[in-house]
């Protein structure tokens, strides 16, 4: 046996031999200074400019992005047949004569004609520029105008709106207003919450809530009306018939002045004869 070398199951035979240890982790390496001072500013890198187009004095260059383009609203055509009175426009609706007319919205005016073949003609023309527009009944068109009073009836009463949408683009739409109020009753003589509602066609009503099933409490014609606000209480609105006198207490005096403008535009006007709702009132009362 080489005596160099121990047996393998020598237990210390390598204890005498030094084995080495693992290397430490150096520290990192500090950073190097900065070149700029910290008071100076940093200086950003700034993208290239492209160069600009060449233009000379006779060649229009077009923008590099083209302007937005917003389409304009056209406004409404609409041309059909419809009835129109030719009686007394204060006579009752039912005692009415009516004939057939085409009738043509656009540009503004409104126009009639006999039959369609004549459009071709200049037919009776009506400004709308100054004109007023409202349903009188289900089926009945009202045109205020200052060349008259014009009533039409259409087929329907979704006809008859289709016909005044149209033509209120180009006129002037009677006011309407809507809002709570406590109203004063007459039996009970207590004020009670209601919901007011005026038409294009000046009709006041009054419900118990705002929902468009609530059934109707009431209903009165200002048309033809005497309207004034409570010399006592600047929130109350008062709307005086031959019947009687009704009470309307607004939240406040603001609210009041306009609920004031809008039913006394209706209370100048003459009454109609026939209403789409059932008023309790017919006549007007003398403003003498």
């Amino acid at each position: 046996m080489d005596e160099r070398r121990p047996p393998p199951y020598a237990p210390n035979a390598y204890s005498n031999i030094e084995v080495p240890q693992p290397m430490e982790r150096l520290a990192p390496a500090p950073s190097p200074p900065s070149f700029h001072p910290p008071s100076a500013p940093k200086v950003l890198p700034t993208a290239r400019e492209p160069n600009p187009p060449r233009s000379s004095s006779n060649v229009s260059m077009p923008p590099p992005y083209p302007a937005k383009y917003v389409p304009s609203v056209p406004f409404p055509f609409m041309s059909g047949y419809l009835e129109k009175s030719t009686g007394d426009h204060t006579a009752p609706l039912k005692s009415q004569s009516w004939s057939k007319k085409y009738v043509e919205v656009s540009d503004g005016t409104l126009r009639f004609f006999t039959l369609r073949e004549e459009r071709e003609d200049t037919g009776v023309v009506v400004p709308l520029s100054e004109s007023f527009v409202s349903v009188q009944a289900k089926r009945i068109i009202r045109l205020e105008s200052k060349t008259g009073i014009r009533i039409f009836r259409a087929q329907s009463e979704s006809r008859a709106y289709h016909w005044v949408l149209t033509i209120s683009r180009y006129c002037l739409v009677a006011p309407t207003a809507e809002g709570f109020c406590k109203k004063l009753s007459g039996g009970k003589n207590v004020m009670e919450d209601r919901y007011l509602r005026l038409h294009a066609d000046g009709i006041l009503s009054w419900f118990k809530s705002e929902k468009e099933d609530a059934d109707c409490r009431g209903s009165i014609q200002v048309r033809g009306e005497r309207i004034s606000i409570d010399p006592s209480k600047s929130h109350v609105l008062l709307v005086q018939t031959k019947e009687r006198r009704y009470m309307f207490e607004l939240i406040d005096a603001f609210e009041c002045n306009q609920w004031y403008a809008v039913t006394s535009w209706h209370s100048h006007r003459r009454p109609l004869e026939n209403t789409a709702i059932a008023v309790r009132n017919k006549g007007s009362v003398s403003r003498n």
